[in-house]
Parts: structure tokens; C-alpha cells; sequence
């Protein structure tokens, strides 16, 4: 999709050693992208995604909370929530939104 939609390249696939990645190892090989792993545990060698991983689960969180939804509806709370902080403009970016700068 990448290559497809946006003309672009991917220049490096990173992975902690969970295993769930593994399957992709050969093709990432053959199209020429690098795959290198985070050492076990170490979840400060992936600063940025734990960072943003923790802001997807608080607005999360955040949406049930003030909603009084029941837990059930996480799922839809999560994609909602992703939507909004795409749609969110930021001050890293200009204050566009990421959907703007992507689009």
C-alpha cells in the first residue's frame, strides 16, 4: 500500500522479538527492506511506538470513561480514538493534522 498509494519506500521494518513479525522476514528480504529486532524486554529501544501505543490507550481509556460505555465496546472506543488523533492537529506538525500531512 505504501509503494502503491503514496509512491514511497519502506527503508527499515523494526520488531521487538515477539515473534508475531517473523513470517514477514523473507518477504522484507526479497524487496530489499532491512528487519532488525529490539533487544527482549527493552521497550526504551522503541521510545517513539510505546510512547504513542500509551496516548492510543489513554484516549481510549478516556472515551469509555466519559461515555459510561461498558468495557465491551473497547474495540470501537480504540478505533475512534484513532481516528480523532489523526484528525487532531498537532504542534509537532505544524499544527496540521496527520491525516492532512498524509493526504
Amino acid at each position: 500500500m505504501i509503494t502503491n498509494v503514496f509512491q514511497a519506500q519502506i527503508k527499515c521494518f523494526k520488531a521487538d522479538e515477539g515473534g508475531e513479525f517473523h513470517k514477514l522476514e523473507p518477504y522484507l528480504t526479497k524487496h530489499g527492506i532491512p528487519f532488525r529486532y529490539f533487544r527482549p524486554a527493552t521497550p526504551q529501544q522503541n521510545g517513539v511506538a510505546e510512547r504513542k501505543h500509551r496516548h492510543v490507550a489513554e484516549k481510549m481509556r478516556c472515551l469509555l470513561f466519559q461515555s459510561q460505555l461498558p468495557l465491551v465496546f473497547w474495540v470501537e472506543a480504540l478505533h475512534y480514538a484513532i481516528f480523532l488523533i489523526n484528525r487532531l492537529p498537532s504542534p509537532s506538525l505544524s499544527h496540521k493534522s496527520p491525516y492532512q500531512i498524509l493526504f
